[in-house]
């Protein structure tokens, strides 16, 4: 998500009439996301998103490791990280 503190040189973008204009960059991607995934569960010509699925670990007892993980670009193995999941499987609630 980027820096979570942003430092703009107010003064100097006023001074030059600069227009500030904040973006949300994820604004109306999720139409075209939910399209993708449409797509590729059909074999059409669309990617299969399941491979965008890069680090999957099992339990609560893993989920800091999955946290660090996916807080880095590369693992510790050098594989990119795109997507880490965290597998819970409540077997002792199972009804």
């Amino acid at each position: 998500m980027g820096t979570p503190n942003h430092l703009i040189p107010i003064s100097e973008a006023s001074a030059r009439e600069v227009d500030v204009i904040p973006v949300w960059r994820y604004a109306n991607c999720y139409p075209r996301a939910i399209e993708i995934m449409e797509q590729s569960k059909g074999g059409g010509s669309m990617p299969d998103i399941r491979r965008m699925l890069t680090h999957r670990f099992e339990g609560l007892e893993n989920v800091p490791a999955a946290l660090d993980c996916a807080c880095k670009s590369v693992d510790n193995s050098g594989n990119m990280v795109i997507k880490v999941v965290v597998n819970i499987n409540d077997t002792k609630n199972e009804r």
